[in-house]
């Protein structure tokens, strides 16, 4: 493994009365320091929900509120239930999911004043769920016994078993109320699709690992998140792997070509094309699980923390520099630095289908983010990091060229 080390000096700077956002994601304040959030959903640019749990799981569970945008958190509903999903179909009506132990289904018809136990299905969690409107809509259940998929047609009050457990589903996305699919699986992957409303579900594809989000644009465009991040052009039945960065946990697309995926080690996922190339992005807490987007600059990130971001994320490009090939492994020094808010990373690297890691450093040795990880070809590349939230200091970052040794 080659391993290239610089330093950097970050000059943090504060800015008086009504500043601008930073730039980035940056942390929004929660209304416990205990909690960890499992699920976001924002219905436009001010009114959002999170479902949380405190640590350990077994405490309580919460669902909180904001009303401008995440500036202020306020806990909502608090239960010994544990939330794992939340959707909200308009500022009033919206429903929950979790166990407590047994599947749970909350609701609420007042924006969330008031949450009520519509029916307790199962005595295992309930993982997903996704309502196409107020009246219709889909749960699901991995658990190998009691799980499946579930439907309803009255807003919760009923509910018909579609399948049965064997097919362990996890997450689901529909276009309509006929057309919709689900991903499955733990060692390996499945993906299911309906074209009448759940009546049916087929097995479409097999994926090497375990599958944990889908999206789909229309009836042919669609995105899966497994151990990388695969997309499809003929509606789920053949799929081509992106050529860069691990996959998500949660998938959130702002329209059909800006998107984000969740990741841990401080790293977000973007793309710019529909899901067929990504980049990281810098965050500042270290899981980013939970995600949600109001337009391509406004995006909603949770996990260890809540994030925001006003700017789409910050990092927007990773660019090609010159033309001329190089002969070495080279990571150049930032400019500026030192900085107070952005500053450019500059690396080489010869060869072919070359994978690239960027880490920064704080100066204890305490990884502070994952800004690149993908392949490159022979290049000299240029890129921009964000200061986020970081305090003044000293930085390091490191370039890592392959996991192997290299003579």
């Amino acid at each position: 493994m080659i391993i290239l080390e610089l330093c950097f000096i970050f000059l943090a700077t504060s800015f008086p009365g009504n500043a601008p956002p930073p730039a980035g994601w940056f942390p929004q304040v929660m209304p416990r320091s205990d909690i960890y959030l499992t699920d976001i959903c924002f219905i436009d640019s001010l009114k959002g929900w999170a479902t949380a749990r405190r640590s350990p799981a077994e405490d309580s569970a919460y669902i909180l509120y904001t009303s401008n945008g995440g500036e202020n958190w306020n806990i909502q509903y608090k239960n010994k239930y544990f939330l794992t999903s939340i959707q909200l179909l308009n500022e009033n009506t919206g429903y929950s999911v979790g166990s407590a132990p047994p599947g749970v289904v909350l609701k609420t018809t007042d924006g969330g004043l008031n949450w009520f136990n519509v029916i307790s299905l199962s005595t295992y969690p309930i993982i997903d769920l996704f309502f196409i409107n107020e009246t219709t809509g889909w749960l699901c259940s991995d658990e190998p016994f009691e799980g499946g998929m579930y439907k309803t047609i009255n807003g919760g009050l009923n509910w018909e078993r579609q399948t049965g457990s064997g097919t362990r589903p996890k997450q689901m996305y529909f276009l309509n109320q006929d057309t919709g699919w689900f991903v499955s699986g733990h060692s390996s992957g499945s993906l299911y699709r309906t074209t009448n409303s759940g009546m049916n579900w087929n097995l479409q594809y097999s994926f090497p690992a375990g599958l944990g989000d889908v999206y789909f644009f229309n009836a042919d465009n669609g995105v899966v998140t497994s151990g990388r991040t695969y997309t499809t052009t003929n509606g789920g039945f053949n799929w081509t792997m992106s050529p860069s960065t691990e996959g998500g946990a949660k998938l959130s697309f702002a329209d059909d070509s800006v998107g984000w995926a969740g990741r841990n080690f401080n790293r977000i996922a973007k793309t710019l094309n529909g899901g067929k190339t990504w980049f990281y992005q810098s965050s500042p807490i270290f899981d980013n699980t939970g995600l949600d987007s109001d337009d391509s600059l406004k995006a909603w990130a949770g996990g260890s923390g809540i994030v925001h971001t006003t700017d789409g994320g910050g990092l927007s490009s990773i660019t090609q520099i010159g033309t001329e090939l190089p002969t070495d492994y080279i990571l150049y020094q930032n400019y500026p630095n030192p900085f107070n808010s952005t500053t450019k990373i500059r690396f080489s690297v010869k060869g072919n289908n070359v994978n690239v890691k960027i880490i920064i450093y704080d100066i204890s040795g305490k990884l502070i983010s994952e800004i690149i990880n993908q392949n490159f070809s022979s290049g000299t590349y240029e890129t921009d990091f964000n200061s986020n939230n970081l305090t003044s200091g000293v930085y390091f970052y490191t370039l890592y060229i392959n996991d192997k040794t290299i003579d």
